[in-house]
């Protein structure tokens, strides 16, 4: 067989392998595997051998044993420990242990491509930032290692076993002395994990209630078989969940305030005490997370003026979480205001136009946001009067001859909007004249009047948006 290589551990020797990682598979009767190997206890244990390597199905689930194939027995095999602070890529090898020589010296292959685990696509469960390799078909598995570097020897706790070792590295780095290993036991067609020199455990994980909202208190219970002594990490996802809480008669839980919305991968890490006696586990648990439920209250302006914009106060309260983001207020379906919400309250202007005059009923409704969901206010009912007209007229000239005619400029103006619509001139009570208004102006030619003094003013009759009004009176004399 041909010792692979990768762009990352590239270069690495029959000698560096072997001085360098190590997994354990056990080939033979499961008598030899009851005892944890030499080299795991005692005045023989391995210092290079700091953590434990479990193995993951597709979904991130623990796999303990199971039938030989041409595939992996797994589909990813995960480390307990960061061997190097930076390291981003692990490799999984195997070793075949040699009585009476030094676990560094053994003969090694390396059975996977280098896995990139800090971007590599994982499960939620294994996705916490621990070396994590994750096998194909093309990797070679255990079986056709065992084919290509038998063991023969016939001292005990040696006979049949190999080991598996896990190493990381980063560019420009060679690879970690110290690893993370598993030990395996190969009975003619099946497996079983003997764990780190020792027996395999299994963790389930049950979360209640099962169906949580932003802001509940989940309690998470681990049951661990056999009940051997050891600690429970709980996580959820890559996020620690306090420290590790101890198994009493193979239970331990905990409790958490859940504070984000969506789907919750969560998982307890058991870890034993006899680490030589005992191999870890892992169970995980999925729970989607419905956001907090949220109440929005608006109190209206108590009237406003068409072209005067006008402002409303909306409150958003949650059940739990912030409520953050924005608000908008609307008449049916057209947008009035909208608003960012500070401190759960977020004071709106409404537009100076939106609304005509008349009643008009209005909602504000909060978007919702990541973990809180949205809501709608009761209706509420806001008079929009008309805006008020003002109306100015000048003469051209005070003062003209009886042959000739006077202008009468005429000006109408509102508030946020231009008046447009009909004058009528007036010589005293007599009316004498209509214009229409053309950007709120008019300029007016009056007819010949007699000769004396004429009292002359415009009346604006008002519109749909601006109400009526009445210019001053001007004097105009009329001579011969």
């Amino acid at each position: 067989m041909t010792k692979r290589s990768t762009s990352v551990l590239a270069g690495l020797t029959a000698a560096t392998v072997a001085a360098s990682t190590t997994i354990v598979l056990a080939l033979g009767g499961s008598a030899e595997a009851a005892t944890p190997p030499p080299w795991q206890t005692g005045p023989d244990k391995d210092p290079n051998n700091v953590g434990v390597l479990t193995l993951h199905d597709a979904s991130g689930a623990t796999v303990t044993s199971g039938t030989l194939d041409d595939g992996p027995i797994a589909d990813f095999v995960a480390g307990s420990t960061a061997l190097r602070s930076g390291d981003t890529f692990a490799t999984l090898f195997a070793y075949t242990p040699k009585s009476g020589a030094p676990v560094g010296s053994w003969s090694g292959l390396q059975l996977s491509g280098t896995t990139n685990f800090d971007t590599a696509t994982l499960p939620a469960s294994l996705d916490n930032g621990l070396p994590v390799v994750a096998l194909t078909e093309a990797d070679t598995t255990l079986p056709q290692y065992a084919a290509g570097f038998p063991n023969t020897s016939s001292t005990a706790g040696y006979q049949g076993v190999y080991e598996l070792r896990l190493r990381t590295t980063s560019v420009g780095h060679s690879a970690t002395p110290t690893y993370d290993v598993v030990d395996i036991v190969i009975d003619g067609n099946t497996w079983h994990i003997a764990g780190v020199g020792g027996e395999a455990t299994s963790t389930s994980l049950a979360v209640a209630p099962t169906s949580p909202a932003v802001g509940d208190t989940a309690t998470l219970s681990a049951t661990v078989s056999p009940a051997v002594p050891g600690t429970v990490q709980f996580k959820d996802g890559a996020t620690t969940l306090g420290a590790p809480v101890a198994v009493s008669s193979g239970a331990a839980s905990t409790t958490t305030v859940i504070a984000k919305a969506g789907a919750h991968t969560y998982s307890a890490v058991f870890t034993p005490t006899d680490t030589d006696t005992y191999a870890g586990s892992t169970g995980d648990a999925s729970v989607t997370v419905a956001k907090a439920t949220s109440t929005t209250t608006a109190t209206w302006p108590s009237s406003a003026k068409y072209g005067t914009a006008a402002s409303a106060k909306v409150t958003v309260a949650a059940s739990a979480g912030s409520p953050t983001g924005s608000v908008t207020i609307k008449s049916g379906s057209t947008t009035v205001g909208t608003g960012t919400l500070s401190g759960g309250v977020a004071t709106v202007k409404l537009s100076a136009t939106a609304l005509k005059p008349g009643s008009h009923s209005l909602t504000a409704t909060y978007a919702g946001n990541a973990d809180v969901a949205g809501s709608t206010s009761t209706a509420g009912t806001l008079k929009v009067a008309k805006a008020t007209g003002k109306l100015t007229n000048k003469l051209s000239a005070s003062k003209i001859k009886a042959s000739a005619k006077g202008k009468l400029t005429v000006k109408a103006t509102a508030t946020g909007t231009v008046p447009a619509g009909t004058v009528t001139i007036y010589d005293g009570k007599k009316k004498i004249g209509t214009a229409k208004l053309k950007a709120g102006k008019v300029v007016f030619t009056l007819p010949k009047l007699k000769k004396g003094t004429h009292k002359i003013h415009a009346v604006y009759a008002g519109s749909s948006l601006v109400s009526a009004a009445t210019a001053s009176t001007v004097t105009l004399k009329v001579v011969k």
